[in-house]
């Protein structure tokens, strides 16, 4: 099959004529990019492209989420931006991928995944219809394909649904899968299933009854919140299958968890301040774990110790964001798919494995290739940072709010620095910007006491720097650059606003 993420077609449809400042630019640069194989430097470009409405960014970005390039395989994502590129005007981009992949059978829409295995990705039913049977098996086109996964909204808001029936063929319930559906009142997942997503069954008002399975291993954030069910869960630690599902009701002081043998995950949300959870001072978690779940231990202000295993394969995002108090986090390295992120001890992902960083002067180890979401955000203690020269990509909000922060010198292997990186930082006083960059987001160094930058850019007019990347910064801050540059600075937005351009 013709592959759209074979570029040399697509780049000639982007010639450099037609090509103008902004969203044609960063299309540009991003195809040139990927077409180099530099996938996750690609990826955040042609995204930003995609979502400022250039269609064929959106085609190929489908592509990207399709095949796993530059960000984890995404087939919800893939199927959104395909049809978001054929509205657009790209039908014929995308017409093979949506004719081949896209089904639609009895009112539901299915995706098929390069396994051969359908995931269901919309419904439409509006039209009063209470009960739904999902398949184990669709016939199409002489093929017989197995259904193996709800997607990410598939049925979300059908408002008169109150009963579903799930296959045993299914393994996954995505993200908001059956959110708001106000009038189910019961739901009965089979011993196949191993994940629910986030928000799964969120606002489902009517839900009293929930029969989950011990192959359940995976229960997302908010899965079942707003729910009967989960109002009538008992105090205590409550385990659904194998899941650490939540501790209700306050603990008493001193408490020291002990998570039983044989636990394979940790629900979203679990332990967080939501249930009053302030008084956990320290966790165990055994080495059968394998899965934690975004805020699991969110605004615990008594925890101070905890121990990560090696088993450990995915940690949600903001795990110990709000615990205060926090001196210790012992990881045994593993291989998480996802990182932590928090305040004051950021979980970075790194080429191998994982590692923890603390608050005051961290230096990160040269596995590291991307520094993510908020990793460091608000470290006020943060006085200095080392940056391998492993990482390519700075993420968005890593370092905001650092007020200790006074010099960063960002490696020449950096080629992405999202938006609001570097962005109050009240005593950054300076800065030095590697010639590796190709893009530089919005509100990346909004650093008002910034005096001093050195850029090593020497082809500045082919680097993507958004107008108000140094939203901020004095125009009477030092702008030193290469020899011979000076005036390709001066002419070029936004380094123009600097009034004191400076050869080297």
């Amino acid at each position: 099959m013709k592959r759209i993420m074979i570029l040399a077609a697509l780049a000639a449809m982007l010639a450099p004529a037609a090509m103008a400042q902004s969203v044609d630019d960063i299309a540009e640069r991003a195809f040139e990019l990927a077409k180099a194989k530099n996938y996750d430097a690609a990826f955040p470009l042609m995204r930003q492209a995609a979502e400022r409405k250039d269609c064929i960014s959106q085609a190929t970005l489908g592509s990207m989420y399709y095949e796993g390039k530059g960000t984890e395989k995404n087939y919800y994502e893939a199927a959104r931006w395909w049809i978001t590129a054929n509205r657009n005007g790209c039908g014929e981009l995308v017409k093979e991928y949506l004719d081949r992949l896209y089904i639609k059978v009895d009112s539901i829409r299915y995706f098929l995944k390069e396994d051969n295995t359908l995931m269901v990705v919309s419904a439409n039913y509006f039209d009063g219809t209470t009960k739904i049977t999902i398949p184990e098996m669709i016939n199409y086109r002489g093929k017989v394909y197995p259904v193996t996964q709800i997607g990410n909204n598939a049925f979300r808001h059908l408002s008169d649904l109150t009963s579903v029936a799930i296959p045993t063929s299914v393994t996954e319930i995505g993200h908001a899968a059956f959110c708001g559906c106000s009038h189910l009142t019961s739901v009965t997942i089979p011993n196949s299933v191993t994940t629910i997503g986030d928000v799964a069954f969120k606002d489902c008002s009517s839900l009293k009854t929930v029969v989950i399975p011990k192959t359940v291993t995976s229960i997302g954030s908010y899965a079942f919140y707003n729910t009967p069910w989960d109002d009538k869960l008992p105090n205590g630690l409550v385990y659904v299958g194998d899941v650490a599902y939540k501790y209700k009701g306050k603990m008493p002081d001193g408490t020291n968890l002990t998570l039983k043998d044989g636990t394979k995950g940790i629900a979203g949300n679990a332990f967080s301040f939501s249930y009053n959870n302030y008084e956990m001072k320290s966790v165990v978690i055994p080495s059968t774990v394998t899965y934690i779940g975004d805020g699991a231990f969110y605004g615990c202000s008594g925890l101070t110790s905890i121990t990560i295993p090696k088993s450990v394969m995915k940690i949600g995002a903001g795990l110990f964001d709000g615990c205060d108090n926090l001196a210790a986090i012992n990881v045994e390295i593993g291989n998480p798919k996802y990182d932590s992120r928090n305040n004051c001890n950021a979980i970075i992902e790194t080429k191998t494995n994982t590692l923890v960083a603390g608050c005051k002067n961290t230096v990160i180890p040269n596995s590291v290739i991307y520094i993510g979401k908020g990793a460091f955000q608000n470290c006020d203690g943060l006085k200095s940072i080392t940056i391998p020269n492993s990482v390519v990509r700075i993420g968005l909000d890593a370092f905001q709010s650092c007020g200790g922060l006074t010099s960063i010198t960002i490696p020449n292997s950096v080629l992405v620095i999202e938006s609001f990186a570097f962005n109050l930082c009240e005593n950054l006083a300076s800065l030095t910007i590697p010639k590796s960059v190709s893009m530089i987001d919005a509100y990346a160094f909004g650093c008002e006491n910034l005096n001093t930058i050195i850029s090593n850019i020497t082809d500045v007019k082919n680097v993507i720097v958004e107008k108000t990347a140094f939203y901020h910064v004095p125009s009477t801050c030092v702008l030193r650059v290469p020899r011979g540059t000076a005036n390709a600075y001066r002419t070029t937005a936004p380094w123009n606003q600097f009034t004191n351009i400076v050869e080297e």
